[in-house]
C-alpha cells in the first residue's frame, strides 16, 4: 500500500493497524532482494499536538502503555504469522508443480520450529506416561510388598 505525503512522494502504508486506545502497532510488508516478503512491526501513541492541533505520533511511552504494548506485542505476532501464512499459500498455489523447499516456503525455519516443539511436547507426554506406570509398579492392591 501505499499513498502520497505532503511532497507528492509515495508513502508506504502498514498493511495492518492495530489499536488499544491511543497505542498502536502497525504492520509493515518489506521484500528482500530476492523478492522474498518479510514484515516489521512498529509501536507508536498518537496524540494531539498542542500548537498545531494537529494529530501527531511520539514513541514514548507511559508505563501503562508499556502494557498496551505488550498486548499489542502479541497480538501482532499472531498476525504476522497469519500473514506470513497467507504468504505461503500463495506462493504453494503458484509453485504447484515444484518440489517443497526452502525457497518456495516449505520446510522453513518457523515450521521446523513448530515441529520441535510438537515432538518435544509428545516426548515429555511418553515421558510423564511412563514414569505414572513405572510408579505402579511393584505394588499390589494391598500396598507395596515388604521384605519377607
Amino acid at each position: 500500500m501505499t499513498d502520497e505525503n505532503s511532497n507528492g512522494n509515495k508513502k508506504a502504508q502498514p498493511v495492518e493497524r492495530i489499536n488499544d486506545g491511543s497505542v498502536n502497532a502497525k504492520i509493515w510488508r518489506n521484500h528482500s532482494k530476492d523478492g522474498k516478503p518479510f514484515y516489521n512491526v512498529t509501536f507508536a501513541r498518537t496524540y494531539t499536538h498542542p500548537q498545531t492541533g494537529q494529530p501527531a505520533e511520539t514513541y514514548a511511552f507511559s508505563g501503562t502503555d508499556v502494557l498496551k504494548i505488550q498486548r499489542l506485542a502479541e497480538k501482532a505476532y499472531h498476525n504476522v504469522d497469519r500473514l506470513k501464512q497467507q504468504d505461503r499459500t500463495h506462493d504453494q498455489g503458484q509453485n504447484q508443480q515444484q518440489p517443497p523447499t526452502q525457497e518456495n516456503g516449505h520446510n522453513n525455519m518457523a515450521d521446523q520450529r513448530d515441529q520441535a516443539m510438537n515432538n518435544a511436547s509428545q516426548q515429555s507426554n511418553d515421558q510423564q506416561s511412563f514414569q505414572q506406570n513405572q510408579g505402579h509398579q511393584g505394588h499390589n492392591q494391598n500396598g507395596p510388598e515388604i521384605g519377607r
